[in-house]
Formats: C-alpha cells, sequence, structure tokens
C-alpha cells in the first residue's frame, strides 16, 4: 500500500493546470494534455480504490513525514476512494464532452486550466484528513467553478454574482461551525 496513491490523484491535475497554463497558445495541446490529466488521475484512483477494497484499511499520505496536527495529512478511505472515483470519471466525461463542442465556454482561454483546477479541489476536498485543508481544497473548487461560472454564455453576470454570494455565505457558516465544534 504506497501512500502516493492518495496524492497523486490530487498533484496531477494540479501539476497539469500549471502545464496548461504554459501551454495557452496551444488549444489542442492544452485539451489533450487535460484528457490525460484526468485519465491518469482516473486511474490513479481506481488504484487507490483497488488497494483500500482488498486491505480494508485507509492509505494515509503525512506530507513531509510531519504528524497529524502539524502537517498536511492525506486520507483514502474507502467512502473517499469510492466519490473520487465517480467524481473523476464525471471530470473525465465532462472535459470529452467539451472538447467535442462548440460551446462558447470550452473556447475560454483559461478554460483547461480552471477545468483542472476544479478537478483538483474536489480531489483534494474528499481525500483532505483535516478541516482546514478541506477549507483550502473548497476554496480552490468555489473559485474555480464560480470563474467557470461567470464565463458560461449560459448564467453571465447575473449567475455569477448569485454564486459569489452564495459562496461567501456557505464558507461563512463552515467557517463559523468549524469553529464552534472546536470549542
Amino acid at each position: 500500500m504506497h501512500p502516493l496513491l492518495v496524492l497523486l490523484p490530487i498533484l496531477i491535475p494540479l501539476t497539469g493546470a500549471v502545464i496548461a497554463l504554459l501551454l495557452r497558445p496551444y488549444r489542442r495541446i492544452q485539451g489533450g494534455l487535460t484528457l490525460a490529466a484526468m485519465l491518469t488521475s482516473l486511474a490513479i484512483s481506481g488504484a487507490l480504490l483497488w488497494t483500500v477494497w482488498q486491505n480494508g484499511e485507509p492509505v494515509v499520505y503525512q506530507s513531509g513525514g510531519w504528524a497529524t496536527p502539524f502537517g498536511i495529512s492525506l486520507v483514502g478511505d474507502l467512502l473517499a476512494a469510492v466519490f473520487v472515483v465517480m467524481t473523476q470519471l464525471v471530470m473525465v466525461m465532462g472535459i470529452i464532452y467539451a472538447l467535442g463542442s462548440q460551446d462558447s465556454v470550452g473556447r475560454y482561454p483559461a478554460f483547461f486550466v480552471l477545468f483542472l483546477t476544479l478537478a483538483t479541489g474536489l480531489t483534494g476536498a474528499m481525500l483532505t484528513g483535516d478541516l482546514f485543508n478541506m477549507y483550502v481544497f473548497a476554496e480552490l473548487l468555489v473559485i474555480s467553478g464560480t470563474v467557470l461560472t461567470a464565463v458560461s454564455a449560459f448564467a453571465g453576470r447575473g449567475q455569477f454574482l448569485k454564486a459569489m454570494l452564495m459562496t461567501c455565505f456557505g464558507l461563512g457558516l463552515a467557517t463559523v461551525g468549524q469553529d464552534a465544534a472546536s470549542d
């Protein structure tokens, strides 16, 4: 049971987003890179699910070897692994649709970067081992999703403002709830 099985489904889309940002003038290469990153991440997530299913215990990764209160811990238990595989499968289907679509959102210059950061946030929020890092991944997820909503031809600026207000309200409630639970 290798602990990198928990880290790689988060790291691959994040690395793909950075590379896609550098390849911004080359849309076809960006699309292929995004699909390859998502397929690789899905395969590793499937390996994580298989490992957790076979061994019956979660795969834990401690960043830098630091113990839980000080380091970033990622935990891949059975529930998280199932959710990660399901979301990554949906994300792969979404990128396949986006590559063949003539929608204006798919032609947005930063679409593939935002798509990969959205995948990073989703995967990280499910595999994190503590509330603080879940909040960080949720912020990444919300920012990517909100910008993708804002550039959508269907939603426009009105939906962007509504999404931002709902996000701020929801994250504020999550922060208050986390603070209340820690007392």
